[in-house]
């Protein structure tokens, strides 16, 4: 068993072959509504930011798509030295935002991951379905439309792996 599993990691072994079309930018394509809802949120002058546990730049993706731009920051975790679920991810996105907790809203796809998100006090939306999400990309603007009327920056930031 153990000589299957040097297999795996060797430089020729399935591992390394799943692992580089893992972070190949073109094996990755967005949900159909992401840019419907980045362009509106936009619109909006809602800020975005993005937070990922990826151990890749997956901006690379973002570039690929032409997404990147509609991004005011990004915070990947090999970079960042924080990685879901530590509350300090959270708090260091929304410094690069420039807003508080309060005022920000995670929109995520993997609740147990994002729980400290709430725990500082941000808004949370789950989007993936099969992680018990009920909804998808497209009901963020009225998340974000609530906390504008109560005053607050009103940010959002999708949150990848």
């Amino acid at each position: 068993l153990q000589a299957a599993g040097d297999n795996l990691l060797a430089p020729s072994g399935l591992g390394i072959n799943l692992y580089a079309r893992e972070i190949d930018p073109s094996r990755w394509y967005p949900d159909p509504y992401l840019l419907l809802t980045l362009k509106k949120l936009r619109s909006n002058n809602i800020k975005i930011g993005l937070l990922s546990n990826c151990g890749w730049d997956v901006t690379t993706v973002l570039q690929r798509h032409n997404i990147m731009t509609y991004f005011n920051s990004c915070a990947l975790s090999y970079q960042i030295g924080h990685r879901k679920p530590e509350p300090e991810s959270f708090q260091i996105i929304c410094e690069q935002l420039g807003v508080a907790p309060q005022n920000a809203l995670m929109v995520g796809d993997k609740p147990a991951r994002e729980q400290p998100a709430v725990d500082i006090g941000m808004h949370h939306l789950n989007v993936d379905f099969l992680h018990g999400g009920t909804t998808g990309l497209t009901t963020i603007l009225p998340y974000t439309a609530a906390l504008r009327s109560r005053g607050g920056d009103a940010t959002s930031f999708k949150s990848l792996g």
